[in-house]
This record gives structure tokens, C-alpha cells and sequence, in this order.
């Protein structure tokens, strides 16, 4: 007599694993990245106050240069000056990429000499967004 084998049917279930892993992996880049975001706008800098202006949204990507007195200019909490910065810009265009937009946040008795050399690279790096770091006056009745 022959024995009636009989077939387990075990559900299918799909492997999670690598989606865990993702997962993970997206939570520690947004951890850093938001770090790094925070900790070069906690650069003590006394602004420039600026009687017109608009609040902006932070776009994606955006570099921000910070030019404390004295000291280099920092990018990403390391130091950066006018050439290297046009070598990154060049960077990114001859990858295929848009020049980011810039935000400069310098001190408020900073004198135009410091700046010029970075405003000269951003323009020569085909940055088409930039905007400077101000804090609001209110008008003087």
C-alpha cells in the first residue's frame, strides 16, 4: 500500500530584512544631516540688522558660509576660502548638478574685503541663489 504524502503548505512571507535596513540607514543620514544643519546655525554671530527682507524657507541643498570677525569662513564647520570654494562649485557643475543656493552669515562690522572674495567665487561658480543672514529692524518712526 502506498503512503499518502502530504505537502505542507507554508505561507509565503516576504524578506523584511533589507527593508529594516533601510529604514535604519534613512534615520541615522536625517540625524546627521539635521545635526549638521543646526550646528552651523549656532555659530555666534552678530548679524547685520536689515530694515527690509524676507524670511526664506531653507531649500534643499543650501551651503551655508559662515565669516565670523576673525577666523577663516567656515562651510559644513570647516574652514573654506574663495578658491576653494570655487573648486567645489566647479565640482558640482562639471558633475552634471546646479550650482546650490549660498547663504553668507557674516558679522555685522565685517568689512567688504572679506566678503568680496566669496561673493566673487559664488558668482564665477554659477550660484544663482544667494542671500545674506540679517536680522529685522523695525523702522524708525
Amino acid at each position: 500500500m502506498r503512503s499518502v504524502i502530504r505537502k505542507r503548505h507554508e505561507p509565503v512571507a516576504p524578506n523584511l530584512t533589507p527593508l529594516i535596513d533601510v529604514v535604519f540607514l534613512l534615520i541615522i543620514f536625517f540625524l546627521v544631516s539635521s545635526h549638521l544643519a543646526r550646528r552651523e546655525a549656532l555659530l555666534e554671530l552678530r548679524l547685520p540688522s536689515a530694515l527690509t527682507g524676507q524670511r526664506t524657507a531653507a531649500p534643499a541643498g543650501r551651503w551655508t558660509i559662515n565669516l565670523p570677525e576673525a577666523g577663516p569662513a567656515l562651510l559644513a564647520g570647516a574652514p573654506i576660502d574663495a578658491e576653494e570654494l570655487l573648486a567645489r562649485l566647479r565640482t558640482v557643475r562639471a558633475e552634471g548638478g546646479v550650482a546650490p543656493p549660498v547663504r553668507l552669515r557674516g558679522e555685522g562690522t565685517l568689512r567688504f574685503e572679506r566678503l568680496e572674495p566669496l561673493l566673487a567665487a559664488c558668482a564665477e561658480g554659477g550660484v544663482m541663489d544667494l542671500s545674506f543672514g540679517v536680522f529685522p529692524t523695525a523702522p524708525q518712526p
